[in-house]
């Protein structure tokens, strides 16, 4: 709820600032534009910073990062307006040109701030794919060290229509057999499962980047087999579904009055393949129908596993209009990401291995 409540306040103040920027270049507003640039320019500033940390500490997602630089460079825009407006040649020195001028400097130095503190965080990140990720991040770790329950990160299509670093997610179940599997759902099959050495050989042969985040604390036994049951559960619900709403459209395409060359190139284009296509740009759950992110939290949300909150929607009221975009899935609380740290503890535990081996 707090979360909901803050992003209430915060899309608010945007579309507010926003309003107040048209009257303010247009001279509605009945007050001095140097005065209006400057502050609307405070109250950005302001925000920004207090916004700062926690965009910056998520990186590596595009729609936060915007967050950051927008504001940065209209805002530094409205303080040099102010600025320049306060001190225009002919206009008599009055207190409020005064004030005006000093405050619009004022701000030039917070944005001067806000810049710094944006390259030290890009400093601290890798151009990777149509992104950046942390550099400390480790690239596609080995099978071996990816446990039951995680959740891999891919590039590829989506990634670079969202212009991440990642941009499709995977969950790790265990099958009845003891095999590990990944279920997800993608763009051309709806809801899907094959084997984790299915997917590792697909992303090598592809030349795509993965990476793999683990849970803090371990599913038990309990959930491990849950969650596989979960995941089958909502391959055969979305497959009925889909099947049921392709009969749907083939009918209502051989019905309506139309060009028999758009007949045609609906029945074999415009079926449904059971993924959530809404959902990819307008956020929300649907039943029997999932993007990859939605279905992956599904399964996870049922074995109670503490993921964060996605997908609040538009001012945080509601459950639209709020695309989940797999990067953010980089800070869930409930997950670690495997580091070069890692990496490092696994050399040397081969190396350690080894020379036990020869000794």
């Amino acid at each position: 709820m707090l979360y909901r409540i803050q992003k209430f306040l915060v899309s608010t103040t945007h579309v507010a600032l926003f309003v107040l920027l048209l009257h303010a270049v247009f001279g509605i507003l009945p007050v001095p534009r140097a005065v209006s640039f400057a502050v609307l320019s405070w109250v950005w500033l302001t925000m920004t910073i207090f916004l700062e940390s926690r965009l910056l500490s998520s990186f590596e997602d595009r729609m936060l990062r915007r967050l950051v630089y927008i504001p940065l460079a209209l805002g530094a825009l409205l303080s040099v307006s102010a600025l320049a407006l306060a001190l225009l040649p002919g206009l008599p020195p009055t207190h409020v040109n005064l004030l005006c001028a000093i405050g619009a400097l004022i701000e030039l130095v917070g944005w001067t701030l806000v810049y710094k503190s944006y390259r030290e965080a890009r400093a601290g990140y890798s151009a990777v794919g149509s992104g950046f990720l942390a550099k400390n991040v480790w690239l596609n770790p080995p099978l071996e060290v990816i446990p039951d329950g995680a959740l891999i990160l891919t590039d590829g299509r989506m990634a670079r229509r969202a212009r991440n670093s990642m941009g499709h997610s995977e969950l790790v179940v265990t099958g009845k057999d003891g095999k590990l599997r990944v279920a997800s759902s993608y763009i051309e099959d709806g809801a899907v499962m094959h084997t984790l050495r299915a997917l590792i050989a697909m992303q090598r042969k592809g030349k795509e980047n993965y990476i793999v985040l683990v849970l803090k604390t371990p599913l038990t036994a309990e959930q491990s087999a849950r969650a596989f049951e979960l995941a089958e559960g909502l391959k055969v619900s979305n497959e009925a579904w889909r099947d049921k709403e392709n009969v749907r459209r083939k009918w209502l395409f051989n019905t309506l009055p139309m060009p028999k060359r758009l007949r045609t190139w609906l029945l074999a284009h415009a079926m449904s393949t059971g993924y959530d296509g809404i959902g990819k740009y307008w956020g929300g759950t649907r039943k029997d129908r999932w993007t990859c992110m939605a279905a992956n939290l599904l399964v996870l949300r049922s074995v109670g596993v503490p993921v964060g909150e996605y997908g609040t929607g538009a001012f945080g009221l509601v459950g639209e209009v709020n695309p989940m975009v797999p990067v953010r899935l980089m800070k869930d609380p409930a997950y670690r990401v495997l580091s070069t740290a890692d990496e490092a503890d696994l050399a040397k535990f081969k190396a350690e291995g080894s020379k036990a081996v020869v000794a």
